[in-house]
């Protein structure tokens, strides 16, 4: 069955289990890095919210044979039962910016990549990569986020000042972070120690938020880079592995030179890295004698 089938397939029998209770739309969505997406969203009539479930992941396991149509199908009921919203929400609190200010949050995301969505966006530049705002929602019992548009700060009278401000305050208490050891994170990830054990103990760190997703904003959290500079006792390199981690690697540590390690970059990102998910085919490097001193490596 080709994608479009797919598509409409599954939509039809979503229409078919929920029938005149909600309507049943799709539409493509712009994500980050540019990736074009076919979303499903279900709207249960009394409701003015609508969940949105992905569908290109559920075509590629159909395609690759790992789930059935019936398989796919069960599936997104189940994920949209889950989540369904079944009242009005009432999204007053968003008109006014002090009702959402203690909410506003920062992340990370490619610059040339996502030109045309910046357009639109507030945010700031950090090298080859650029600072975004959303509010997050978790506090108020809601799992997701609105990122926050230019419209929105004539409605709130505000700058982008504003919201980076709000944001190095409330990212790192919302979303907290998480700093390990390379060798304590494959130890986590996987039972075969052999490589973890290869390891020094702090040449290497994986740096992200509790939660593992947008977790690069953490280089920006206050105090970090100067905490990693002390833990390594040298300059380090930032290796971007995805939006959702970092790297940081001990300058001393490894016997490659810059070089390699963009290489191994931009390697990993062309084979290993979901393209929605890429930071930047680029090396950072700490100067630890600079107080937050992050440059690319050309």
């Amino acid at each position: 069955m080709e994608k479009e089938l797919f598509y409409n397939e599954i939509k039809n029998r979503v229409e078919d289990f929920y029938g005149d209770r909600a309507k049943v739309t799709t539409h493509v969505v712009t994500k980050n890095n540019g990736l074009l997406k076919r979303a499903l969203c279900v709207k249960i009539n009394e409701s003015n919210c609508s969940p949105t479930i992905y569908m290109d992941d559920f075509y590629h396991d159909y395609k690759d044979g790992k789930k059935s149509v019936n398989d796919v199908s069960e599936e997104v009921i189940g994920t949209f039962e889950k989540y369904i919203i079944t009242d009005n929400v009432d999204m007053s609190f968003f008109e006014n910016y002090d009702s959402i200010s203690h909410e506003i949050c920062f992340k990370i995301i490619n610059r040339d990549k996502n030109r045309d969505r910046l357009e639109n966006m507030p945010h700031r530049v950090i090298e080859d990569l650029a600072v975004t705002y959303f509010v997050s929602l978790n506090t108020r019992g809601l799992d997701g986020s609105i990122q926050i548009k230019d419209d929105y700060l004539k409605v709130w009278g505000v700058c982008e000042e504003d919201l980076f401000e709000a944001a190095i305050e409330n990212t790192p208490r919302l979303f907290p972070s998480d700093i390990i050891s390379m060798k304590e994170f494959l130890l986590r990830k996987s039972e075969d120690t052999f490589l973890a054990n290869l390891l020094p103990e702090n040449g290497m760190f994986v740096v992200s938020n509790v939660r593992y997703t947008n977790g690069a904003s953490v280089m920006l959290y206050p105090g970090i880079l100067k905490k990693m500079g002390e833990v390594f006792g040298s300059n380090y390199y930032i290796i971007p592995s995805s939006v959702h981690e970092l790297i940081f690697v001990k300058e001393l540590s490894v016997d490659k030179d810059a070089g390699e390690l963009l290489k191994m970059v931009k390697c990993v990102n062309s084979t290993c890295v979901k393209s929605e998910d890429i930071l930047a085919d680029s090396l950072y490097y700490y100067d630890r004698t600079i107080e937050n001193s992050v440059k690319k490596v050309e």
